[in-house]
């Protein structure tokens, strides 16, 4: 039913933080990981593992072609997903004409970055075949890419809904 899909290059000892506070994503649903440096930590987990050094865009893409199920749960390897998001973004996915489900991250205390008041693209659960045929990002396109694909979405006729939880961002 679902997949994740992990790109990952290891920053300062963040990928034990996101093992250990994402175990049980990743026993539930097996992730696919593209590792562009540090993710050996997530190969016994992993259902797919690949070890290739490229942009984080391009290993999404590749982790997408990879996916056979229903759902995608796009999950950057410094986020910890909060308790009920799965299973909550999974029932609204349910309904028609909604794209993609996505949620803020909490404030760190520090102040928000800019786009960081836009629902979070590394942390969305999405219709597989819909990402698939809709995800082109390059970082030389001008835009975030949260903002780029939540465009994309709306462009395409369908919504990207949230729930009322926070994810936490680890940097």
């Amino acid at each position: 039913m679902l997949t994740v899909v992990i790109p990952i290059k290891e920053q300062k000892g963040i990928t034990q933080a996101f093992l250990e506070s994402n175990k049980w994503v990743f026993i539930k649903y097996h992730p696919v990981v593209i590792d562009s440096g540090g993710g050996e930590a997530l190969k016994s987990y992993s259902r797919i593992y690949i070890k290739k050094d490229i942009p984080f865009w391009e290993a999404r893409k590749l982790g997408y072609s990879l996916v056979k199920t229903p759902f995608t749960l796009n999950l950057d390897a410094d986020v910890i997903v909060p308790n009920g998001y799965v299973q909550g973004g999974l029932e609204l996915l349910e309904q028609a004409n909604i794209g993609a489900v996505s949620i803020f991250f909490e404030d760190d205390g520090a102040g928000l970055r800019p786009h960081w008041g836009t629902l979070q693209y590394g942390i969305s659960l999405w219709r597989t075949e819909l990402l698939k045929r809709l995800y082109d990002y390059e970082r030389s396109n001008g835009y975030c890419e949260c903002v780029y694909m939540w465009r994309k979405l709306e462009q395409n006729g369908f919504r990207i809904e949230t729930l009322p939880m926070r994810a936490k961002h680890l940097k």
